[in-house]
């Protein structure tokens, strides 16, 4: 394997590769001509306040969910951009008492059983569409949208026809009101164009603003987006995941030797991302370990394991809430869902626990790789 990146790395240079560092910015015509300014929300311009301007923050999702409700009382005027509508639960963050605080600290026990209870809620979360737990929390979120939007006419805006979970979860108990305020505008007629003084919309209004914010999120189903890499035969990854990102557990890549990859396609939404990390560098220790014992060089996940795992969870995802009637960032344009993972977590780690060298072509050192690797 030839592996280059797609930019040159210095001597201690670390670069974030993760799925949610590049910006999706929606190609509007006109943006150029637009003479107040635009930022993605991520990469926030802190050279000068929204207080006081006229704003356009496009997009609803989890990202405009955190700054609308923030930036909108000392604005001007805040128009918001929606799309699609989203579900919204409130935000059940009560902190610890400090009695707990004194238990926990005295019996890291009690600590471990409210970790514990957290963890099983995932392990028994079933995400299918026609699941209790779907129908039960889409009918929170619904009930919570109707305590706290009065106007009919807004409450439908902002009422989803998709079940909670098709589109990243909320959680906020300032979002609805923030509509209420009297300067700020939920506008749900489609942009078409960016005028020199704002945006104009499908129904011919133009909006005039001082700012433009892309709450637009990521483009999170493009895996390794900022590198090259090179596997056996010149073969490239962005070639090979062209239609969706895929690998054997989240892991390793068939035609691409010695590559582990870590929060790889589809290891996703099921349980926290920090116990589907250890399974995998526990993973990788011991296959690196075990090479070493056998004085394998490099290994390569066979294809037919690599490609009917792949079969087999996308089947495993249809019925689920991640390919409901929405757009999210969970799928491929083609719909592929390549971040997502359709079972449990303890599964998960169950399934890469059982994997062996056997499951990989192997190449064994030569002696002059020994001897250089002894060095």
């Amino acid at each position: 394997m030839k592996p280059a990146a797609a930019e040159s790395l210095g001597a201690g240079h670390i670069r974030n590769v993760g799925n949610i560092k590049h910006p999706n910015i929606p190609d509007i015509p006109g943006a150029d001509r637009f003479r107040g300014r635009r930022f993605h929300s991520s990469r926030w311009d802190h050279s000068k306040s929204t207080a006081g301007e006229r704003v356009a923050s496009i997009g609803t999702g989890a990202s405009a969910i955190q700054y609308v409700p923030e930036i909108a009382p000392a604005a001007a005027h805040l128009t918001v951009f929606q799309r699609t509508p989203i579900w919204v639960s409130p935000r059940y963050d009560e902190p610890f008492t400090p009695e707990q605080h004194e238990l926990f600290e005295r019996d890291p026990a009690e600590a471990l059983k409210v970790r514990d209870a957290a963890f099983e809620a995932y392990e028994s979360a079933n995400f299918g569409v026609e699941s209790a737990m779907t129908k039960e929390l889409t009918e929170i979120a619904r009930a919570y949208l109707t305590r706290k939007v009065a106007d009919p006419e807004l409450r439908a805006k902002l009422t989803p026809t998709y079940p909670v979970g098709c589109k990243r979860p909320l959680q906020s108990r300032v979002w609805f009101p923030t509509f209420a305020l009297p300067n700020v505008t939920l506008e749900t007629s489609p942009i078409v164009e960016f005028t020199e003084r704002g945006l104009r919309t499908a129904d011919g209004a133009e909006h005039e603003v001082d700012t433009v914010i892309y709450g637009t999120g990521f483009h999170a189903a493009d895996y390794l987006r900022s590198l090259d890499v090179y596997g056996t035969q010149g073969r490239r990854l962005r070639d090979d995941w062209r239609d969706g990102a895929e690998a054997y557990l989240g892991t390793v890549v068939a035609g691409y030797p010695n590559l582990f990859t870590l929060y790889g396609p589809n290891t996703n939404g099921v349980t926290s991302i920090i116990y589907i990390l250890e399974a995998q560098t526990e993973f990788v220790r011991r296959t690196l370990d075990a090479m070493n014992v056998r004085r394998v060089h490099a290994i390569d996940i066979k294809r037919g394991i690599h490609d009917e795992y792949n079969a087999d969870i996308q089947r495993a995802m249809q019925d689920t809430v991640w390919l409901a009637n929405c757009n999210n960032y969970y799928r491929h344009p083609n719909g592929k869902v390549v971040t997502q993972f359709p079972y449990s977590g303890t599964t998960f780690v169950a399934m890469l626990a059982q994997v062996e060298l056997d499951a990989f072509d192997q190449m064994e050192a030569t002696p002059c790789q020994e001897s250089t690797t002894r060095r």
